[in-house]
């Protein structure tokens, strides 16, 4: 198979995790800056500091900050890591991040059209940013990352 060596989506998937893993790291560090976007009992929870939601900010920027790393890995090179398991690595995280991306999309667009009725009322714009910005980012990082992944053997085997 014939696959083109395209760093880019590598790049652009570094890209992506990066600034997730920022901004969970900024709401670990207590800022609010975007907060009122998720809405319901976390933005209640973040708001006031909640110990364990500043944990879970820590944690899942953690991970987007690995993932991130792992873009760059399938943009340039693997070093002295094992070529398969990072192969195999990127494959799952881009299953896990588009499903979990596109599931929380068709939920929350099932409440955006009635389809179904939480029984918390969102707040006022907090489905329409997570259905327009949030839960996309989710599926695309997955969507970039399976490309990088893709596209990574014929990089590496060029260098």
């Amino acid at each position: 198979m014939n696959r083109p060596a395209w760093r880019w989506p590598g790049w652009a998937s570094a890209l992506v995790g990066g600034l997730f893993a920022l901004l969970s790291f900024a709401w670990g560090l207590g800022s609010t800056v975007g907060i009122s976007s998720l809405g319901g009992r976390i933005e209640e929870l973040a708001r006031e500091g909640d110990p364990t939601v500043l944990a879970l900010a820590w944690g899942t920027g953690l991970a987007k900050a690995v993932g991130a790393a792992l873009g760059v890995v399938l943009a340039t090179g693997p070093g002295r890591l094992p070529r398969r398991w990072l192969l195999r690595t990127a494959w799952a995280g881009a299953v896990v991040l588009v499903l979990y991306g596109l599931a929380q999309q068709v939920g929350v667009l099932l409440v955006l059209t009635g389809a179904v009725t939480p029984t918390t009322p969102p707040a006022d714009g907090v489905l329409l940013t997570r259905a327009l910005l949030w839960e996309p980012w989710f599926w695309v990082w997955g969507l970039l990352l399976g490309l990088a992944a893709w596209c990574a053997p014929a990089v590496w085997d060029r260098r």
